[in-house]
This record gives structure tokens, sequence and C-alpha cells, in this order.
């Protein structure tokens, strides 16, 4: 047999991780459908079909984002109540319903039609959001289909694990996957802020998204090794001396691929980053160790005694929001914000994730630790996490309240 030569193909690393394995190639033409024309007496039988495949499909989304919300958590989960409205659509339905009547084409091809025509046009929006329920229509008539062909759970004659590769994947479709199976995720569409990659990232699967050719390129067995890690850190500070002591711990601790910049945290926009961001949207995380008044680390800073004021505390306090702010700008949806100080006032610490939280509904609050000195025997300190939603869970959140 003819030995393969070596191909390297890029995308853009959507969740981190390095694996190897044989390649599960899906196209998108690997279902094939149904089409024949039928009698008007069997539309009823037809539009019965479609009930009972309706039904059993909405079971199936409410069983998945139980147990996506039990094992990923809300933010993940909410994605699925856009499929449910799908499925819940009357007009969506009634145009199915419709295409059955006029045209007597079994129901397969009709929900396939009307989806489509659906699809294309949410695609041709200018808004975001409605551009994004494109996926979730495919999603959930692809669904529909595989129930009007008998059920059956996605993938489950994989014996082997397996990197799939596919022109894009749903997120349902990833919610019912067998993490021992599946190894790691190619897509040829997508991006950093898609559905796969929100996934992904919420299940640690690593996946790369945006790898043109694949499917055409990749054979299914072929062996890959797929590496989504990005292995971008960016450290920016405001004081060039900071930063030259940063460079020199840096260089000798043997990190020189970590990238330094000078700027303000405060106003400086994503634009700064352009040069080492190249066409990712933002950043995965960001930590932002913000100025204080240092009373957590008094013994080894004593002029922080003297310093504080409760006219300095509120200065201090408005300007780690403004850092917030715009630090906030730059983790794309599904990334995460850290916010640390060496302080043990609840102002800069507790109380402001708090109030930070409450103006900011598209964020939600993780795990959050302050350390006591006398307790821990360490430096004072404070640290919370925050995660941004995905664009759709912030719109689905939106219209339910």
């Amino acid at each position: 047999m003819e030995a393969r030569q070596e191909l390297e193909m890029r995308g853009i690393g959507a969740a981190p991780g390095i694996v190897a394995g044989p390649v599960l190639l899906l196209k998108a033409d690997d279902e094939p459908l149904p089409e024949y024309a039928v009698d008007a007496a069997d539309v009823p039988r037809e539009m019965l079909r479609l009930e009972a495949a309706l039904i059993e499909t909405r079971r199936q989304l409410h069983d998945v984002q139980r147990r996506v919300g039990e094992a990923l958590g809300g933010e993940s989960a909410g994605i699925f109540e856009a499929h449910l409205q799908v499925v819940d659509d009357p007009s969506f339905v009634d145009e199915v319903y419709r295409d059955l009547r006029e045209r007597r084409r079994n129901v397969e091809k009709a929900v396939f039609d009307v989806a489509e025509r659906y699809a294309r046009t949410l695609r041709e929006m200018e808004d975001d959001y409605l551009r994004e329920r494109a996926a979730d229509i495919r999603d959930v008539a692809r669904r529909i289909l595989r129930n009007l062909a008998g059920g059956g759970e996605w993938l489950a004659g994989l014996e082997t694990p397996r990197v799939l590769v596919a022109h894009d994947v749903a997120p349902s479709e990833m919610a019912a996957f067998d993490r021992r199976k599946v190894l790691g995720v190619v897509t040829e569409g997508g991006s950093p802020t898609s559905h796969v990659a929100i996934m992904a990232r919420a299940m640690d699967l690593p996946a790369i998204v945006g790898v043109r050719g694949a499917t055409a390129r990749l054979a299914d067995g072929d062996r890959v090794v797929l590496d989504g890690v990005r292995g971008l850190l960016v450290a920016a500070d405001l004081h060039e001396d900071r930063l030259a002591r940063l460079r020199e711990n840096l260089a000798r601790v043997g990190h020189p691929e970590v990238r330094v910049r000078r700027l303000d945290a405060a106003t400086a926009r994503l634009d700064a980053f352009r040069e080492v961001l190249g066409g990712y949207g933002g950043f995965d995380a960001v930590l932002l160790d913000a100025p204080c008044t240092n009373t957590g680390v008094i013994r080894r800073r004593p002029d922080a005694r003297w310093n504080f004021s409760r006219g300095r505390l509120a200065k201090l306090r408005a300007q780690q929001e403004r850092l917030l702010d715009n630090a906030a700008r730059w983790v794309v949806p599904g990334g995460r914000l850290l916010y640390s100080t060496c302080s043990l006032e609840p102002e800069e610490d507790e109380e402001l994730a708090l109030s930070w939280i409450a103006r900011h509904p598209n964020w939600s609050a993780g795990r959050a630790r302050k350390l006591f000195p006398p307790d821990t025997q360490t430096d004072g300190a404070y640290i919370a996490l925050f995660r941004r939603s995905s664009p759709l869970a912030s719109a689905v959140k939106e219209t339910r309240t």
C-alpha cells in the first residue's frame, strides 16, 4: 500500500488539548434523504409521522438539556432552549404541513426543505443572534429526520476512540458524545464563538474549527494529531519598569514565547492585540491583577498601613471597576475573566465582585476565594472567577425574563 505523505492543516484552536488517533469522517451527505410522492389520502399519515417525530425530538432535547445542565452547568444547557423553541414554533410546523398538502412529497422532504428555507433566510440577517439560529434549525431538522428514520443514538456504533472530522457538529450531537470514544473534534466551519467551540471547551474536548477542506483531504481511518492548544500568552502593564523586570523573569525561567505589551488596561481596545491575536476574536482567559490598597501584604509593605485612607480606597474601587469593564471586552464568549487583588478590604473584593456581576447580565460568577493571613499563613489576597455567556445563551435568558 502506498504511504501517504504527512499533511499539515491549520485552523483556529477552539478548545485546548493535544490528542492523536484515527479519523472518523462525517460528510454532509452521510445520511441520504428519502424523497417520493404521496397520494392525497396518505397526507394525514405523513402528518401523524411528523407529530410522533416532533414528540420524540422534544423528549430527547429535554433529556439532553437536563444531562448537559447536570454535567456542564446551566449556561451550556441554555443553548438547547433555542432548539426547543424551534420544535415548538407553530409557524415552522405549519409550514411543513402546508408543504405536505400542496407538494404531496414525503414528510422527510418537507421537513428538510422548510428547514433549509428558514436557515437561508436567517443566515442573511444582520443580527448575530438570528444568524446563529440558522444552525439551530438545521440541528433540530437533522434530529427530526433521524427520528423519522427510526431513531438511534448518534455515533452509537463507534467502537474505538476516534478524532471526529466533519463540516460542522451540532450542540445536541456533541452532548451525546461518549468522551471515551471521541478524542477530539475538527470542523470546517465554526469560529471561536460558535456552539461547537463553546461546547468543546465546556466538555474539555480538544477542538479545532475553521479547517478548510478537512473532509475532502482526510479519509476515514487516517491517523492524525490534533493540537487545539493556542499557546498564546500576553502580559501587559502600564509601567515600563515593571515590564523590564517581567522580561528578565520570563527569560530566566525560559518562557520567551510570552508576548509583553505596554498599555493602559483601563482604556486599551482589543485592536491593541491584533498583531498577536491574528484572526482570533479575543482571549480565552484574562487575568486582571488590579491595583489595590495592599492591605493583605502589610507585613511586607508596611507603607500600605500609612497610605490607607477611605478616600484612596474609593478611588481605587472606581479604578478597579473601570479595569474590569474594559478587560471584559477582551474575552471571547464562553471565556473567563479572573480578578485578583492583594487586599483584605470587602469594597475591593467580594463587594466589588457582587456589584460588577449585577451590572453585567452576560457574565456569571464562578468560584471566589479570600486568603486571610492568620488562617493561611500566607499574604492576604482575593481572587474571583467570572465567565462570559455565549451569545445564544444570553439571548435566550433575555427572552425568558
